[in-house]
């Protein structure tokens, strides 16, 4: 059977049908006489229009269409949640890239306004939450929210080597800072967070914190740590069992903080409320105290960032 195209008169407006391949041809109705090329130009902006809505309408989706997205965060199973979310939102990136490209004089005019949209929406959204008019669990809803945006929207984005990739995350990341700077994150990429998942060091959080510093890893607290660990800890049952979870869990929290805080801040925090109160446990001889002043650094760090 001969394929078809649908095509609208340029003249009198009129709905006809030509068949594929056909270059010059004539309305049915009004004999104007037409070629092909006559409306490529016109296709083409409709198909950016189309590009352009798709793209403004869908972009909230990358948090309203995965509500919780965030805990599925984990060392087992990070990767395939990953690539999962990164199906998912492709269409709407693939859009506004063919959109952008198609205009290179007003590429950053155009990123920030599909960044501001998105923005608008994503306000719109949590707002109709009942929790969003108290602050506290506004603020609550507002660090989960973001916690989807560091570890999954963006290296997502960056993932699909668009164009517009770079550029995108760059301007999602300035303006989503300049709206809300309490809750900072980084631009992170699946690379690098999954490669965070694998590191091992020991005592890591403590590592972490004495590296924000510039503090050695010879350094005297944690050298005290790691005697703590090896010593007193390692030699009671439930210590041993500590050991082994804090070596399946302290990765993950540390990558967890990397990217979804300024990189200061909660480094700054588990030194006043944890490690300082640790190391003049440990000076003063006081293990029990210092294992469970520990402990309770990681059940917060669990809660915090949703870790299990």
């Amino acid at each position: 059977m001969e394929q078809l195209m649908t095509l609208t008169c340029t003249h009198c407006g009129k709905t006809i049908q030509i068949p594929q391949g056909l270059e010059t041809f004539s309305c049915l109705y009004c004999g104007e006489k037409m070629s092909l090329a006559d409306f490529a130009p016109r296709e083409a902006q409709i198909a950016d229009e189309e590009d352009r809505a798709f793209a403004e309408e869908h972009f909230i989706d990358v948090v309203a269409s995965y509500p919780d997205y965030f805990r599925n965060f984990g060392r087992r199973t990070y990767t395939d949640s990953f690539f999962a979310y990164k199906e998912g939102i492709e269409p709407i990136f693939q859009a506004m890239n063919r959109y952008v490209c198609a205009k290179p004089d007003q590429w950053q005019a155009l990123l920030d306004h599909f960044v501001s949209r998105f923005l608008q929406d994503w306000e719109r959204f949590y707002s109709q939450d009942r929790r969003w008019k108290h602050r506290s669990s506004r603020n609550a809803m507002l660090f989960d929210a973001k916690l989807t945006l560091a570890w999954y929207t963006v290296p997502a984005i960056l993932d699909l080597e668009l164009p517009i990739g770079e550029d995108l995350t760059r301007t999602l990341h300035e303006q989503f800072l300049e709206h809300y700077p309490d809750n900072p994150f980084e631009i992170g990429t699946f690379q690098d967070i999954s490669e965070g998942f694998r590191k091992k060091k020991l005592c890591f959080i403590t590592t972490a914190v004495c590296a924000h510093e510039g503090k050695p890893d010879d350094c005297e607290e944690l050298t005290a740590f790691r005697s703590f660990r090896d010593g007193w800890l390692s030699q009671t049952q439930d210590g041993r069992a500590l050991i082994e979870e804090y070596y399946r869990l302290a990765p993950v929290l540390v990558t967890a903080m990397t990217y979804a805080s300024d990189g200061k801040t909660p480094y700054e925090t588990l030194r006043r409320d944890y490690l300082d109160p640790c190391s003049r446990l440990l000076q003063q001889g006081q293990m029990e105290e210092c294992k469970q002043t520990y402990v309770n650094m990681v059940r917060a760090l669990q809660a915090q960032y949703h870790v299990s």
